[in-house]
């Protein structure tokens, strides 16, 4: 898990997180949270770049997942922005607030960032 911090304010702004999915299958699922005052400045990008970066070149990771909720138009951006696919919509998969809600799944093969 890292911190996202503004560099001009010397704030939190969010967090990212990487989990170790599958060993065998070298697989892990990105995770972010972010202060919705600080989207459209690039800084989830910028943090979701850096943690594929560690995951596929530090950690030797094959693919990675991605799950938004579908409301979540700036995370779906985000994925998308760096190249990850739609691969499903997950119905009615989580409850959260006393209500039903969908998500995309998102994925990015170690092959599809190394020739990005």
């Amino acid at each position: 898990m890292l911190a996202v911090e503004s560099k001009s304010r010397h704030v939190l702004v969010g967090e990212v997180i990487l989990y170790w999915l599958d060993e065998q299958h070298r697989q892990g699922e990105l995770g972010t949270i972010f202060n919705p005052r600080y989207h459209g400045q690039g800084l989830a990008t910028e943090a979701v770049t850096e943690m594929l970066r560690l995951g596929f070149e530090s950690l030797g990771l094959r693919r990675i997942i991605a799950r938004c909720d579908v409301r979540n138009t700036p995370a779906t951006r985000v994925v998308e922005r760096i190249g990850m696919r739609r691969e499903a919509l997950l119905r009615d998969c989580s409850f959260v607030e006393e209500a039903w809600h969908s998500e995309y799944l998102y994925s990015i093969l170690s092959a599809e960032w190394a020739g990005r």
